[in-house]
């Protein structure tokens, strides 16, 4: 057997020390194998929906998607950012109709059957106001085509303000109500319809 050169041991040295490395850059080329083009495609669409902002349908409402739970699903779950300016006269609206309620059956002691004392005025502000966020979210959910989680099952994430009970707290029934807040869907966006049905009765009515 021939001896070795000092420079075949060398780099045979080297390679025991250094062991090569294989680095594959999966590209989509057909070389790649199916699952290679589709890991691609996968990160790309990732990369592509979140911060993506969706059709404006509505002035007061701006939707933007801001994460992907499972992107490989067929009705992928995503969590919206909602941001949201709500009528004043809708939201007092929504007020009368809580105190209203409640009302019926007050019996606080110290104050007359059906009349709520101050405290518990808070509370029925705050169920407003939460009311009013709820709805708006949904709505805008629907707007693009998404399925709304039951209530009971997501709660909506408060960004701007921090909480449902500071917004109430520093609201004014009757004023705008606006804020920000995040709310998770089911699907895919695109099947965007406007709610406003007056030209679809119209063409009914036809």
């Amino acid at each position: 057997m021939p001896a070795c050169s000092f420079p075949v041991l060398l780099v045979i040295f080297f390679n025991l020390l250094f062991p090569p490395v294989t680095v594959a850059f999966v590209l989509s080329s057909p070389l790649a194998t199916p699952n290679q083009r589709s890991v691609v495609c996968l990160r790309s669409t990732i990369q592509n929906v979140i911060g993506e902002i969706l059709p404006t349908l509505d002035p007061t409402l701006k939707v933007t998607r801001v994460s992907v739970e499972d992107p490989s699903a067929e009705h992928p779950v995503c969590g919206y950012l909602v941001e949201a300016e709500i009528y004043g006269p809708d939201v007092k609206k929504t007020y009368n109709q809580a105190l209203k309620a409640g009302t019926l059956n007050a019996n606080f002691p110290g104050f007359r059957k059906g009349v709520m004392p101050p405290h518990a005025l808070v509370g029925v502000k705050l169920s407003a106001v939460t009311a009013s966020i709820m709805d708006a979210c949904r709505t805008a959910m629907e707007m693009h085509g998404l399925e709304n989680f039951p209530a009971n099952e997501r709660k909506l994430r408060m960004k701007v303000p921090q909480s449902t009970e500071e917004l109430a707290k520093q609201y004014e029934i009757g004023t705008d109500l606006t804020f920000a807040c995040e709310i998770d869907a089911i699907g895919v966006p695109g099947k965007a319809t406007s709610l406003d049905t007056t030209a679809e009765g119209q063409e009914t009515d036809t």
